[in-house]
């Protein structure tokens, strides 16, 4: 439509061009406001509806979709309760027992011996200590109180120290005579308790008192010292292991030397221990 009005509107322009170029041949050209105003350039443009001219679109055909399968519906799980894990039972403590001390067949008072006396600086620190009040003292004033009493002890003359080293021997000799009355007195089986409980402490062993005579020792004791006097380059040590894997191969007649020695010095301890007992009475 739009196409053809449009031609028609170019085919008038052209018609009017004819004729006002054939009258301007004939006639004088008389311009007056009504031709310029009426002309077809000056023509205000009419505007069609955009509606008129817009071909209407077909309408667009709807897509019939294939229905889907109606879906089962599916039964909803219900949520299971999850188990708490079983706490695991604390491991039980292990429970040291202490070793049970066996009870001593002695009284405490048979198995200690007697205390050994001060020597003489010992004595003369108790001397001075005695006169000083330790009740209210500290550690340090302690400390102080024993710092002096060394200084005047090494002040002190030789002949004021002998006093006190008298006093150490005198408490020597009594000494010695408790002790090794006390050592004489043990009854049978104290002295290897009182050598258990003295090594379990660390303490030194428990000395023979002094003249006391020696026991007798095993068959093996005296086959190792055999041994030691013919090989004196081996160590201790070695004596011993050399001793012990000999003496496992020897017959019971290589064996009997040592064995009648063993018998002989126990003869000769019982001997000298009734004559010790008699002189120390």
């Amino acid at each position: 439509m739009f196409s053809s009005f449009a031609t028609r509107l170019a085919a008038r322009s052209s018609f009017s061009l004819i004729r006002s170029s054939s009258s301007a041949f004939s006639q004088p050209r008389i311009l007056s406001s009504v031709s310029l105003s009426r002309s077809y350039f000056t023509t205000p443009r009419v505007l069609l509806p955009a509606t008129a001219s817009t071909a209407k679109k077909p309408a667009a055909t709807k897509k019939t979709s294939a229905k889907k399968p109606a879906q089962k519906a599916v039964a909803k799980k219900k949520p299971v309760k999850k188990t708490a894990a079983k706490k695991k039972p604390a491991a039980k403590k292990r429970v040291t027992k202490k070793p049970v001390k066996p009870k001593s067949k002695f009284d405490k008072s048979v198995l200690t011996p007697p205390k050994r006396p001060m020597n003489s600086y010992m004595l003369f620190t108790r001397e001075k200590l005695s006169t000083v009040d330790l009740k209210n003292k500290s550690l340090q004033e302690m400390a102080q109180t024993l710092k002096g009493i060394s200084a005047l002890w090494r002040e002190l003359p030789d002949t004021s120290k002998q006093v006190y080293r008298e006093k150490h021997q005198e408490a020597m000799e009594q000494w010695r005579k408790d002790y090794e009355k006390w050592y004489l007195n043990l009854p049978d089986g104290a002295m290897s308790e009182i050598k258990k409980k003295r090594k379990a402490k660390g303490l030194p062993a428990i000395s023979r008192p002094k003249d006391y005579p020696k026991k007798a020792a095993s068959p093996f004791i005296y086959y190792t010292l055999d041994v030691r006097r013919q090989n004196p380059n081996l160590s201790l040590f070695e004596t011993s292991k050399v001793a012990g894997e000999q003496w496992k191969k020897l017959s019971d007649s290589e064996k009997q030397p040592y064995v009648d020695e063993s018998r002989r010095q126990s003869e000769k301890f019982a001997v000298e221990l009734e004559q010790y007992k008699k002189a120390n009475a």
